[in-house]
């Protein structure tokens, strides 16, 4: 095995925020394809998927031999960063680092982080309507905006600012 597939095989394992609802709240499958036993099935965009977490994910893929044709296939950007020599493999284990601290830290405001980001930031934002107005709600959620911000810079490297919110 080239040592390109180890460092693809390796950070994927290591990292894990596409399986663990950092980045998506489903992913799809494909055409025909089966969901593994406990895995919730979902509607997203008019595409069938299933939902994330995944419940397979505990700190890394618990089904790699046997994981839908998405999981195998998906490759976020800064995986192909590495690939391409743009980013160092360490410069991509210190990003995960970073996502996993900031996911840490929006979920200590925010539970529902702890198994969907996109679901809290859109949950959290909902909550502006029962404020008077918009600086009241900053006022009063800056350290809570300030992790969600954290969080959203985090997950650049991952996705370069793209729509990844709904499914991979």
């Amino acid at each position: 095995m080239a040592e390109a597939e180890i460092w693809d095989e390796d950070l994927c394992k290591a990292c894990g925020a596409c399986c663990d609802g950092s980045l998506f709240v489903q992913a799809r499958l494909a055409e025909g394809e089966k969901i593994l036993p406990d895995m919730e099935e979902g509607f997203a965009r008019n595409e069938r998927g299933f939902s994330l977490p995944c419940p397979y994910f505990c700190e890394t893929c618990t089904v790699y031999n046997i994981r839908p044709k998405i999981c195998r296939t998906f490759g976020c950007d800064l995986l192909a960063a590495v690939k391409d020599g743009k980013t160092p493999y360490a410069d991509a284990l210190q990003a995960v680092a970073r996502l996993r601290t900031a996911r840490d830290a929006l979920a200590a405001r925010l539970p529902l982080a702890a198994t969907s980001v996109p679901e809290a930031e859109q949950q959290f934002a909902m909550g502006y309507r029962n404020y008077p107005d918009l600086a009241a709600f900053q006022a009063d959620n800056a350290e809570t905006i300030a992790a969600i911000k954290e969080m959203q810079d985090a997950t650049r490297p991952f996705t370069h600012g793209t729509d990844t919110a709904i499914s991979m």
